[in-house]
């Protein structure tokens, strides 16, 4: 609602949203009678592919694709100094205080770990969070799957989310 409010005040040209965070609010924008441009980010490829699309709507083509290009390169370098397949690992979001959300196929994070030769061990189970690629993961699961490596960040969440 802060953001449909500031677009009214600033009246923008146009409105990017994710179309992944913001989708269920996508009618309420598209009445504001701005154009909305949804960008879905759920790979690397979707990334670039965005600062191409934006760039190019924004009348900034040449740095949507320089940018893009940057982001391109600096994968290729990093993928050209690894070995074969990495690591098992467990990627956590934590939610709220106890709660868990393990990114799965699907995910703008595990694209990256499978590009980075990591494998994911979520990949099975059902989306039951209100984000897609993405599952609720009890501590009891989380140490089940024994992973090599474990990636965690947090949403912020309510007062005792671990950050």
């Amino acid at each position: 609602r802060v953001m449909i409010a500031m677009a009214l005040l600033n009246s923008p040209d146009l409105l990017i949203a994710d179309a992944i965070i913001q989708g269920n609010i996508m009618d309420q924008l598209t009445r504001l009678n701005v154009p909305v441009f949804a960008v879905k980010v759920a790979s690397f490829d979707d990334v670039t592919h965005a600062l191409r699309v934006v760039g190019a709507l924004t009348g900034n083509k040449d740095a949507g694709e320089t940018k893009a290009k940057e982001l391109e390169t600096k994968l290729a370098g990093i993928k050209s100094k690894l070995s074969g397949t990495g690591p098992s690992v467990l990627v956590l979001v934590s939610a709220g205080p106890g709660q868990f959300i393990a990114a799965k196929d699907g995910s703008y994070i595990t694209d990256m770990l499978k590009q980075l030769g990591g494998r994911n061990l979520v990949t099975t189970e059902p989306d039951n969070f209100r984000f897609p690629g993405f599952t609720d993961y009890s501590p009891e699961r989380i140490v089940e799957k024994n992973p090599d490596v474990v990636l965690t960040m947090s949403l912020g969440g309510p007062p005792g989310t671990p950050t």
